[in-house]
C-alpha cells in the first residue's frame, strides 16, 4: 500500500516498478488524496502495470484500466457504508439528485483510522503512565 506519494519522482517510479516487474505476483495499491486526472504520471504508469493499482477520490485505474467511481440514486446509498468511502451529491444544486462516490483512503486521517479498525479499534491506545 502507497499513501501520500505523487508518482512525480522519476527514480523512485522505477524502484516500484523494478520490484513490480521483478515479482510478477506483487500488487501495489496507492491511495491518492485528490482527483485522479491530476495524477497523470501514474496513470501513464498504472495503465501500462496490471499490478499497480490506483486508487483516488473520484476513480481509479485497476488492473491497468481506468473508470471513475459509480453514482447511485439519493434514495439507495447506504448509512452502514465504510468509513472511507462518502456519498456527495453530482450536481450541488439539486442535493436529492444522483449520487457519487468518493473514495477517502487517500488522506492520511482516514487511513490511519483503517489501519486502526484492522488491528482492532483502540488496541494501541496508549495507557496513562502512574507517576509514582
Amino acid at each position: 500500500m502507497i499513501c501520500g506519494y505523487s508518482f512525480r519522482d522519476k527514480h523512485l517510479n522505477e524502484v516500484i516498478l523494478q520490484g513490480l516487474q521483478g515479482t510478477p505476483t506483487a500488487i501495489v495499491f496507492a491511495f491518492l488524496y485528490g482527483e485522479i486526472k491530476g495524477y497523470s504520471q501514474a496513470i501513464k504508469l498504472a495503465s501500462g502495470r496490471s499490478n499497480l493499482n490506483l486508487l483516488a477520490k473520484d476513480g481509479a485505474v485497476i488492473g491497468g484500466r481506468q473508470a471513475r467511481w459509480i453514482e447511485i440514486d439519493a434514495g439507495l446509498t447506504h448509512a452502514d457504508a465504510a468509513d472511507w468511502v462518502k456519498w456527495c451529491p453530482v450536481d450541488t444544486t439539486k442535493p436529492d439528485g444522483k449520487q457519487k462516490a468518493e473514495f477517502c483512503l487517500g488522506d492520511f486521517a482516514v487511513f490511519g483510522e483503517f489501519l486502526n479498525e484492522l488491528v482492532g479499534a483502540g488496541r494501541f491506545i496508549p495507557k496513562a503512565v502512574d507517576a509514582k
